[in-house]
Protein backbone atom coordinates (compact mmCIF):
# COMPACT_ATOMS: atom_id res chain seq x y z
CA UNK A 1 0.00 0.00 0.00
CA UNK A 2 2.94 2.76 0.92
CA UNK A 3 4.29 4.31 -2.32
CA UNK A 4 0.99 3.42 -4.13
CA UNK A 5 -1.97 4.78 -1.92
CA UNK A 6 -1.35 9.09 -1.69
CA UNK A 7 -2.74 11.23 1.13
CA UNK A 8 -5.33 13.22 -0.43
CA UNK A 9 -6.73 15.51 2.33
CA UNK A 10 -6.46 15.91 6.40
CA UNK A 11 -7.50 17.20 9.47
CA UNK A 12 -6.34 17.59 12.72
CA UNK A 13 -8.84 17.44 16.12
CA UNK A 14 -6.12 19.30 18.48
CA UNK A 15 -6.73 18.88 22.56
CA UNK A 16 -4.53 19.93 25.36
CA UNK A 17 -4.54 17.55 28.01
CA UNK A 18 -2.42 17.26 31.29
CA UNK A 19 0.16 19.74 29.43
CA UNK A 20 0.16 17.54 26.40
CA UNK A 21 -0.81 17.92 23.05
CA UNK A 22 -3.69 15.01 22.18
CA UNK A 23 -3.59 15.04 18.26
CA UNK A 24 -5.99 13.16 15.82
CA UNK A 25 -5.88 13.40 12.58
CA UNK A 26 -9.11 12.31 9.92
CA UNK A 27 -6.97 11.19 7.09
CA UNK A 28 -8.64 11.37 3.84
CA UNK A 29 -6.63 8.80 0.73
CA UNK A 30 -7.03 8.82 -3.07
CA UNK A 31 -8.58 5.73 -3.15
CA UNK A 32 -11.55 7.23 -1.31
CA UNK A 33 -10.47 5.57 1.96
CA UNK A 34 -10.21 7.04 5.56
CA UNK A 35 -8.06 6.92 8.10
CA UNK A 36 -8.52 7.96 12.28
CA UNK A 37 -4.56 7.90 13.41
CA UNK A 38 -3.43 9.50 16.92
CA UNK A 39 -0.29 11.12 17.09
CA UNK A 40 1.86 10.08 19.51
CA UNK A 41 3.05 13.42 20.62
CA UNK A 42 6.74 13.29 22.63
CA UNK A 43 6.87 16.69 24.99
CA UNK A 44 10.45 16.47 25.17
CA UNK A 45 10.66 17.01 21.22
CA UNK A 46 10.74 20.70 20.40
CA UNK A 47 8.76 20.61 17.54
CA UNK A 48 5.57 19.17 19.27
CA UNK A 49 5.90 22.58 21.34
CA UNK A 50 3.77 24.58 18.57
CA UNK A 51 0.33 22.70 19.28
CA UNK A 52 0.93 24.22 23.46
CA UNK A 53 0.52 27.67 22.07
CA UNK A 54 -2.44 29.26 23.50
CA UNK A 55 -5.89 29.21 20.52
CA UNK A 56 -3.60 26.96 18.03
CA UNK A 57 -5.57 26.76 15.01
CA UNK A 58 -3.48 25.82 11.97
CA UNK A 59 -4.51 22.66 10.15
CA UNK A 60 -1.56 20.05 9.00
CA UNK A 61 -0.31 20.37 5.25
CA UNK A 62 0.44 16.99 2.81
CA UNK A 63 2.44 16.87 -0.38
CA UNK A 64 0.76 13.21 -0.48
CA UNK A 65 3.65 11.27 0.81
CA UNK A 66 3.83 13.01 4.53
CA UNK A 67 1.68 14.92 6.77
CA UNK A 68 3.54 18.31 7.89
CA UNK A 69 3.38 21.36 10.32
CA UNK A 70 5.13 24.59 9.61
CA UNK A 71 7.76 25.08 12.06
CA UNK A 72 6.46 21.71 13.52
CA UNK A 73 6.90 17.82 12.82
CA UNK A 74 6.17 15.79 9.67
CA UNK A 75 4.60 12.42 9.38
CA UNK A 76 5.01 9.81 6.27
CA UNK A 77 2.33 7.85 5.34
CA UNK A 78 4.95 4.80 5.53
CA UNK A 79 5.15 5.28 8.92
CA UNK A 80 1.42 5.73 9.14
CA UNK A 81 0.40 2.87 7.97
CA UNK A 82 3.31 0.61 9.65
CA UNK A 83 1.93 1.93 13.22
CA UNK A 84 -1.40 1.03 12.11
CA UNK A 85 -0.50 -2.50 10.77
CA UNK A 86 1.50 -3.09 14.16
CA UNK A 87 -1.71 -1.76 16.23
CA UNK A 88 -4.27 -3.74 13.96
CA UNK A 89 -5.91 -0.42 13.18
CA UNK A 90 -8.33 -1.18 10.69
CA UNK A 91 -8.78 1.95 7.81
CA UNK A 92 -12.34 2.99 8.27
CA UNK A 93 -13.10 1.45 11.83
CA UNK A 94 -12.37 0.84 15.23
CA UNK A 95 -9.61 -1.27 16.33
CA UNK A 96 -11.17 -4.84 15.01
CA UNK A 97 -10.38 -6.89 18.21
CA UNK A 98 -11.56 -4.17 20.53
CA UNK A 99 -14.81 -4.26 18.02
CA UNK A 100 -15.39 -8.12 18.87
CA UNK A 101 -15.05 -7.61 22.61
CA UNK A 102 -17.11 -4.46 23.27
CA UNK A 103 -19.88 -6.20 21.24
CA UNK A 104 -19.00 -9.54 23.45
CA UNK A 105 -19.51 -7.51 26.35
CA UNK A 106 -22.76 -5.79 25.32
CA UNK A 107 -24.30 -8.54 23.96
CA UNK A 108 -23.69 -10.36 27.75
CA UNK A 109 -25.03 -7.13 29.55
CA UNK A 110 -28.16 -7.12 27.76
CA UNK A 111 -28.62 -10.93 28.15
CA UNK A 112 -28.47 -10.50 32.58
CA UNK A 113 -30.54 -7.43 32.52
CA UNK A 114 -32.79 -8.98 30.15
CA UNK A 115 -32.95 -12.34 32.43
CA UNK A 116 -32.81 -10.20 35.66
CA UNK A 117 -35.64 -7.74 34.70
CA UNK A 118 -38.11 -10.44 33.01
CA UNK A 119 -41.82 -9.86 34.28
CA UNK A 120 -42.32 -13.31 34.91
CA UNK A 121 -38.83 -14.39 36.47
CA UNK A 122 -39.77 -13.57 40.05
CA UNK A 123 -43.63 -13.27 39.67
CA UNK A 124 -43.78 -9.81 39.40
CA UNK A 125 -46.17 -7.97 37.20
CA UNK A 126 -44.65 -4.78 36.82
CA UNK A 127 -41.17 -4.10 35.85
CA UNK A 128 -38.76 -1.50 34.53
CA UNK A 129 -37.81 -2.02 30.68
CA UNK A 130 -33.90 -1.66 30.53
CA UNK A 131 -33.72 -1.50 26.31
CA UNK A 132 -31.51 1.57 25.86
CA UNK A 133 -32.88 4.49 23.93
CA UNK A 134 -32.34 4.39 20.36
CA UNK A 135 -30.65 7.84 19.43
CA UNK A 136 -29.20 9.07 16.01
CA UNK A 137 -25.64 9.56 15.86
CA UNK A 138 -24.59 13.22 14.49
CA UNK A 139 -22.93 13.21 11.33
CA UNK A 140 -19.45 14.36 12.10
CA UNK A 141 -18.53 18.05 10.54
CA UNK A 142 -15.64 17.75 8.36
CA UNK A 143 -14.85 19.69 6.01
CA UNK A 144 -16.46 17.32 2.94
CA UNK A 145 -18.98 19.90 3.39
CA UNK A 146 -16.77 22.61 1.96
CA UNK A 147 -16.30 22.48 -2.30
CA UNK A 148 -13.25 23.06 -3.45
CA UNK A 149 -12.54 24.30 -6.65
CA UNK A 150 -11.01 22.02 -9.39
CA UNK A 151 -8.12 23.59 -10.52
CA UNK A 152 -6.83 21.94 -14.20
CA UNK A 153 -2.88 23.74 -14.56
CA UNK A 154 -0.65 26.09 -13.25
CA UNK A 155 1.64 28.83 -15.29
CA UNK A 156 4.42 30.49 -14.87
CA UNK A 157 4.28 33.79 -16.75
CA UNK A 158 6.37 37.74 -16.52
CA UNK A 159 6.97 36.82 -12.93
CA UNK A 160 3.42 36.18 -11.85
CA UNK A 161 1.61 32.94 -11.21
CA UNK A 162 -1.74 32.20 -12.44
CA UNK A 163 -4.10 29.62 -12.57
CA UNK A 164 -6.80 27.39 -14.90
CA UNK A 165 -9.76 28.69 -13.86
CA UNK A 166 -8.52 31.02 -11.48
CA UNK A 167 -8.05 30.47 -7.86
CA UNK A 168 -11.18 31.12 -6.44
CA UNK A 169 -14.03 30.70 -3.48
CA UNK A 170 -16.97 28.73 -5.00
CA UNK A 171 -20.40 30.47 -4.27
CA UNK A 172 -22.94 28.24 -1.69
CA UNK A 173 -19.73 27.86 0.67
CA UNK A 174 -20.07 29.12 4.32
CA UNK A 175 -16.49 29.51 4.36
CA UNK A 176 -13.64 32.31 3.32
CA UNK A 177 -10.68 30.52 1.36
CA UNK A 178 -6.99 31.34 1.83
CA UNK A 179 -4.75 30.31 -0.74
CA UNK A 180 -1.60 29.45 -0.49
CA UNK A 181 1.55 28.12 -2.69
CA UNK A 182 4.60 26.49 -1.26
CA UNK A 183 8.24 26.01 -3.08
CA UNK A 184 10.86 23.92 -2.49
CA UNK A 185 9.53 24.15 0.91
CA UNK A 186 9.22 27.96 1.17
CA UNK A 187 5.73 29.69 1.24
CA UNK A 188 6.34 32.44 -1.87
CA UNK A 189 2.54 33.38 -1.53
CA UNK A 190 -0.38 33.46 0.98
CA UNK A 191 -3.84 35.38 0.02
CA UNK A 192 -6.48 37.46 1.75
CA UNK A 193 -9.68 35.69 2.71
CA UNK A 194 -11.67 35.11 -0.32
CA UNK A 195 -15.30 35.12 0.38
CA UNK A 196 -17.71 32.71 -1.24
CA UNK A 197 -18.16 33.74 -4.82
CA UNK A 198 -14.54 35.95 -5.30
CA UNK A 199 -11.39 34.69 -7.28
CA UNK A 200 -7.98 35.82 -7.66
CA UNK A 201 -6.88 36.32 -11.19
CA UNK A 202 -2.91 37.01 -11.01
CA UNK A 203 -0.87 35.93 -8.44
CA UNK A 204 2.05 37.63 -7.58
CA UNK A 205 5.26 35.15 -5.32
CA UNK A 206 7.58 36.78 -2.91
CA UNK A 207 10.32 35.16 -5.58
CA UNK A 208 11.44 34.39 -8.73
CA UNK A 209 10.97 30.73 -9.76
CA UNK A 210 13.82 29.12 -11.22
CA UNK A 211 12.24 27.53 -14.69
CA UNK A 212 14.06 24.50 -14.20
CA UNK A 213 12.27 23.78 -11.26
CA UNK A 214 8.73 24.72 -11.38
CA UNK A 215 6.92 22.32 -8.66
CA UNK A 216 4.86 23.74 -6.31
CA UNK A 217 2.24 22.84 -3.86
CA UNK A 218 -1.27 24.54 -3.17
CA UNK A 219 -2.57 24.40 -0.28
CA UNK A 220 -5.99 25.74 0.45
CA UNK A 221 -6.88 26.62 4.34
CA UNK A 222 -10.86 26.64 4.62
CA UNK A 223 -12.11 28.59 7.53
CA UNK A 224 -15.28 29.51 9.31
CA UNK A 225 -17.41 32.38 8.40
CA UNK A 226 -18.36 32.95 11.53
CA UNK A 227 -15.74 31.75 13.98
CA UNK A 228 -12.47 31.87 11.63
CA UNK A 229 -12.24 28.77 13.03
CA UNK A 230 -10.03 25.97 10.97
CA UNK A 231 -12.24 23.72 9.20
CA UNK A 232 -10.50 21.70 6.64
CA UNK A 233 -7.57 22.06 3.81
CA UNK A 234 -7.08 21.01 0.40
CA UNK A 235 -3.40 20.19 -1.50
CA UNK A 236 -2.93 19.96 -4.91
CA UNK A 237 0.54 20.02 -6.68
CA UNK A 238 1.46 21.45 -10.29
CA UNK A 239 4.52 21.99 -12.58
CA UNK A 240 4.11 25.35 -13.49
CA UNK A 241 4.14 25.81 -17.71
CA UNK A 242 6.02 28.75 -18.54
CA UNK A 243 4.88 31.18 -21.14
Amino acid sequence: MAGVVKIKNVYMDLRVINGKPDISLDIHLDNGQIIIYSVDADENDPRFLIFLEEDYQEQPKTDGSRIYWRDGPSIHIDDIMASLKKSKYQVNGFNYWKTILLVFAATAAVLVLTIFNYPNFFGQENYVSLEPERVPLAAPDFSEYVEYPEIISMYYSDGAVYADPPLHNPEGNDCYFVFEIVYNCERIFISDKIVPGDSIDMITPDRQLDEDDREVLLNINAYSLESLAAIGCANMTFVLDVF
